[in-house]
């Protein structure tokens, strides 16, 4: 994973696109070899454990890079369903 790390070294930004359990892990991994730059977690959900949203999994993880969410529909059962909001 490092060389793939090693190679967002230009990137203005970073799309984090990981399970939301896995966005600790990966965020402390970028902040580890990277200098701060926004990252754009791309999870929904709330961590385990902390019950952390993913800005607040970033703001601990990789101290010092502005976090944003890009999020898209829901898949629960309900929407897959058909029901729609009143």
């Amino acid at each position: 994973m490092a060389s793939e790390i090693d190679a967002l070294a230009a990137a203005h930004a970073v799309l984090l696109v990981v399970p939301a359990q896995g966005a600790r892990q990966a965020a402390t991994r970028l902040a580890e070899r990277l200098a701060p730059r926004p990252l754009i977690v791309c999870a929904k959900g709330i961590e385990r454990g902390s019950q952390r949203f993913m800005t607040e999994v970033v703001a601990e993880a990789a101290p010092g890079w502005p976090a944003a969410i890009l999020s898209g529909p829901s898949f629960a059962a309900d929407v897959a369903a058909g029901c729609r909001p009143r």
